[in-house]
C-alpha cells in the first residue's frame, strides 16, 4: 500500500530560502484582484490620477489614495514613474512599490507573460528575467529580484551566473534592511567563487558551531558544500557528530546535505550518505531529520538504512516515529514498484 508522506513542489523544496512577504509585486500581477500603476494627472497632481492596469477586466476605477506630498514631487520629476497598487480579493486597495521606469519595464514584462506565467507554480521564465535585475542600480528592483529568486528550486538556482559582484552581496548582508534576504543572499555567496566569498561562508560556519541556534546555517552550509564540494560535507560533519548540538539547529544542515544529495556529483552523494548514516546510528533521533528532508525531496536513498532504527525507536517521540515509519515505508514501496528510486526533487 502506498503510505502518504510529505511532498513539496521544486518550488518550494528549498525550504530555508522562502522566508520573503507570500506576495511580491509580481504575483499581485499575476494573481492579484487588481493591479494597477498609477501616476497625478496633469489636471490636479495629488487626487486625479493617471492609471495603466496590468491586471483586472471590466472598468477599474483609479486606487482611493492620496499620493503624498513627497511622492507626488517625484513623480512630477520622473514622466515615467508610478505607484503599484493592488487590490486585493476583499477590494481593499493596497500600495505596493514606487516605480521607477525599469521597475516599469519589469512589471511590464510580467503583464505579457502572464497568461504563461499562471500554467506553473514558478515558470521557468520569471526566474530568467529576474535574475537580470540581480545587484540593479535601482534598490528596489534588485529587492524585487531578490525576492523573485528566491523562489527558485536550487537546481535552477545553481544555473544563475555567479558574475554578481561580491560586494553587492556583502553589503546587503551587512545592511539591517535586507535581513529578511540573509538566506538567499548566502545561497548567492555559494555561487560566487571569489575569495571573499568563501572567508564569509567558512567565518560563519566557524562561528555557529558554539551558538545554540543559527538561523541562517542552512543556507550557508549548503553554499559551504556548493563551493567545497565533498571538502564542504565534511566540515559539516562536527555538527552532526557533537551531542550538544539542538537537534532543532541541525535540521537546517541535514537540509543542506539532502539538497546537495539531490544535485550533486556521486562523490558528494556518498560523501552526504556517509556522514548521514553515521549521524543517524550515533543519535537516532537524527534519522526523523533525514527521513523528513529526504521524503520532502521524494529521495529514498536512505530507506534501506534507516529501516533497522524502527525496530529500535523506543526513544523517539511518536510523531518522530510516524515520520521515519511513513518514510521507510514509501522507500519499500518506491523500490518495489519501480525498482529503482524516483529522482528527487530539488
Amino acid at each position: 500500500m502506498l503510505v502518504p508522506v510529505p511532498l513539496v513542489s521544486g518550488a518550494d523544496a528549498c525550504s530555508f530560502h522562502n522566508y520573503m512577504p507570500s506576495r511580491t509585486a509580481v504575483d499581485w500581477v499575476l494573481t492579484g484582484g487588481a493591479a494597477v500603476l498609477a501616476r497625478p494627472g496633469p489636471e490636479n497632481g495629488i487626487s486625479k490620477t493617471e492609471t495603466k492596469v496590468l491586471r483586472g477586466t471590466g472598468q477599474i476605477s483609479a486606487p482611493p489614495f492620496l499620493i503624498d506630498s513627497a511622492t507626488r514631487r517625484k513623480l512630477l520629476q520622473n514622466p515615467n514613474d508610478a505607484v503599484l497598487f493592488g487590490r486585493n480579493e476583499n477590494g481593499s486597495w493596497i500600495r505596493i512599490a514606487y516605480a521607477n521606469a525599469d521597475y516599469r519595464k519589469a512589471l511590464d514584462g510580467v503583464a505579457a507573460r502572464a497568461p504563461d506565467w499562471r500554467k506553473e507554480d514558478y515558470h521557468p521564465e520569471r526566474f530568467e528575467l529576474f535574475s537580470r535585475y540581480l545587484g540593479h542600480p535601482d534598490l528596489e528592483l534588485s529587492k524585487l529580484a531578490l525576492l523573485e529568486i528566491d523562489r527558485a528550486p536550487y537546481v535552477l538556482l545553481r544555473q544563475l551566473r555567479s558574475d554578481i559582484p561580491v560586494t553587492y552581496l556583502t553589503a546587503l548582508l551587512r545592511s539591517r534592511d535586507a535581513y529578511p534576504y540573509r538566506p538567499i543572499l548566502a545561497l548567492l555567496l555559494g555561487l560566487n567563487r571569489s575569495a571573499e566569498a568563501k572567508i564569509l561562508i567558512n567565518d560563519y560556519i566557524d562561528r555557529s558551531a558554539g551558538w545554540q541556534w543559527a538561523e541562517h546555517l542552512g543556507p550557508f552550509a549548503t553554499a559551504l558544500i556548493e563551493q567545497e564540494g565533498v571538502n564542504g560535507v565534511a566540515r559539516l560533519e562536527p555538527f552532526l557528530t557533537d551531542p550538544g548540538q539542538p537537534l532543532q539547529k541541525l535540521e537546517s544542515v541535514v537540509e543542506a546535505l539532502a539538497i546537495h544529495h539531490g544535485v550533486g556529483t556521486p562523490a558528494i552523494r556518498k560523501a552526504v550518505f556517509d556522514v548521514l548514516t553515521a549521524f543517524a546510528g550515533s543519535r537516532p533521533a537524527g534519522s526523523v531529520l533525514i527521513a523528513r528532508q529526504f521524503s520532502q525531496r521524494r529521495n529514498w536513498a536512505f530507506g534501506a538504512s534507516l529501516e533497522p532504527l524502527l525496530e529500535s525507536s523506543e526513544n523517539l517521540s511518536s510523531g518522530g516515529k510516524r515520520v521515519l515509519a511513513a518514510y521507510v515505508a514509501q522507500s519499500r514501496v518506491n523500490r518495489g514498484q519501480t525498482g529503482k528510486t524516483t529522482p528527487p526533487v530539488q
